[in-house]
């Protein structure tokens, strides 16, 4: 049987062809599976915008844009719901100034549950924070 040989050019463009209609159906894929992250953040990958809008969930009232904006993403809801758990602890932090020495151990709580929740976010976990974790909404 003889083979037959293909133009060089002939043959670059068929390869060129077929990894179009590749990246075609991969973008037509992922716009189907996109949320309003999608369009509120064009010019930075989608696991990029999960992580910024997870670590917004630890910084005290940011947690509301997390909320709003990822509810349809559970790993930025789940992280959230944790800000909200750390937020409640900010308010009790406010009024705990009558009682001496609350608001130094209050204080000290919030830095290293922010702390480890942060570190959970960057190595991309979805693990509780450690004494208030419990209390976040299910």
């Amino acid at each position: 049987m003889v083979e037959k040989k293909v133009h060089p050019v002939h043959h670059l463009k068929n390869k060129i062809g077929e990894a179009y209609h590749r990246v075609k159906s991969r973008i037509k894929n992922r716009k189907s599976e996109s949320s309003d992250l999608e369009m509120s953040f064009p010019l930075i990958d989608i696991a990029m915008k999960h992580k910024i809008l997870a670590t917004l969930s630890y910084l005290s009232i940011f947690v509301l844009i997390p909320l709003i904006f990822g509810r349809k993403v559970e790993y930025i809801r789940y992280h959230a719901r944790q800000g909200v758990a750390l937020l409640g602890l900010w308010i009790v932090f406010t009024f705990s100034f009558y009682i001496p020495f609350l608001p130094w151990a209050i204080a000290i709580l919030i830095i290293l549950e922010t702390i480890v929740g942060l570190v959970h976010v960057f190595k991309h976990r979805q693990k509780r924070l450690p004494l208030i974790g419990k209390m976040a909404l299910v």
